[in-house]
């Protein structure tokens, strides 16, 4: 069995060392993360040196192309973007390659690009180019979490990609931690018929029903049209609401939602994803929402990494972290063994 060594990446740095802390605690022996050194140049290049022997190792690249502190720069530190962390992650796997190793997996916990899926003009595909972009430099497997969109496996012919799901450890946290009331008095929502299928799952999972609402386009204003959101507002009403959603990025559609239910009577609405990007005011979107009372809980996952100062600003956030999840398809894949089981 070869040697499993992990390669981080700056931004992928504090998410390896929380996979290594769980592989430890199985085997003392033969994991670590190896030295590298990432460089960044005055024109912006960046490139990845590995400073340690490597040579016919399995090889796991972890990268996060979400700086955690881009969030946080009180400290003076240079925050790096998404596609600076790209490039960072293209030249560790080169470097990965031109020593000899015996094969490479990425650990990528959010997949770049993975929203620009089709072509909806004159415009190019994104993911499909990035896929072709891993298949040519011979990564043998990539290691993500909830996909946006998992017709994204079928741009593979060569390369593995494993989809992890944080349901299971996002249902754990929330009942365990945050959910102080009775299950006979939550229902999951379902704001349209995109996410219907994910609320159902979670409701199975929970033992909960699910309540499912349509998009409907109101026409009441002269020419112009808003869309709303139409449902059943006496199976809210007094209940404790959970809205899952895969990814949020500027969290408006989110928001939202969470007013319609507390307005048709919801006694608490707590929000959940797997993907918590909250981009550009997001943020601010948030805290004044949660001022207004709008909602009692949001809880992400650290495949998106906030630093530590913003959690200590904003206690609207819960984190939860899928750092053993990794590990433990880690440690499964090095053996040889199943991880069909991790994957529901």
């Amino acid at each position: 069995m070869p040697r499993l060594s992990l390669i981080a990446c700056d931004s992928g740095r504090e998410f390896a060392e929380k996979i290594l802390e769980y592989l430890k605690r199985d085997d003392e022996n033969g994991f670590r993360i190896v030295r590298t050194k990432e460089y960044k140049f005055d024109d912006g290049e960046i490139k990845t040196r590995i400073e340690e022997n490597v040579r016919g190792d399995d090889v796991f690249i972890v990268q996060c192309f979400d700086d955690p502190r881009r969030r946080n720069l009180s400290e003076g530190k240079e925050s790096r973007n998404i596609n600076d962390n790209l490039m960072a992650l293209i030249t560790a796997i080169g470097a990965a390659k031109a020593s000899d190793v015996h094969s490479i997996t990425i650990i990528i916990p959010y997949y770049h690009s993975s929203r620009q899926d089709k072509r909806t003009g004159r415009e190019a595909i994104t993911a499909k180019i990035l896929a072709d972009l891993y298949e040519k430099e011979k990564v043998k497997r990539i290691i993500t979490l909830d996909i946006h969109n998992t017709a994204i496996e079928g741009f593979f012919s060569r390369t593995v990609l494993v989809n992890l799901h944080a349901s299971n450890l996002l249902i754990d946290h929330f009942l365990e931690k945050d959910f102080k009331g009775n299950v006979k008095d939550l229902v999951v929502f379902s704001p349209d018929a995109g996410s219907l299928k994910r609320s159902e799952h979670y409701a199975f999972k929970i033992g909960c029903p699910v309540v499912s609402a349509s998009k409907d386009k109101d026409y009441s204003h002269k020419d112009t049209f808003k869309r709303r959101i139409v449902f059943n507002k006496n199976e809210v009403k007094e209940k404790s609401v959970l809205i899952a959603d895969d990814m949020v990025a500027t969290g408006g559609t989110l928001i939202s939602t969470a007013k319609e239910v507390k307005d048709a009577g919801a006694k608490e609405v707590y929000l959940l994803t797997s993907l918590p990007k909250l981009n550009g005011s997001a943020i601010d979107k948030f805290n004044k929402a949660y001022k207004k009372g709008l909602f009692n809980i949001f809880i992400g996952t650290d495949a998106i990494p906030f630093d530590s100062q913003f959690k200590k600003n904003n206690k609207w956030y819960h984190e939860v972290s899928v750092a053993s999840l990794f590990a433990e398809v880690i440690k499964r894949i090095n053996k040889g063994d199943s991880v069909s089981a991790l994957l529901g």
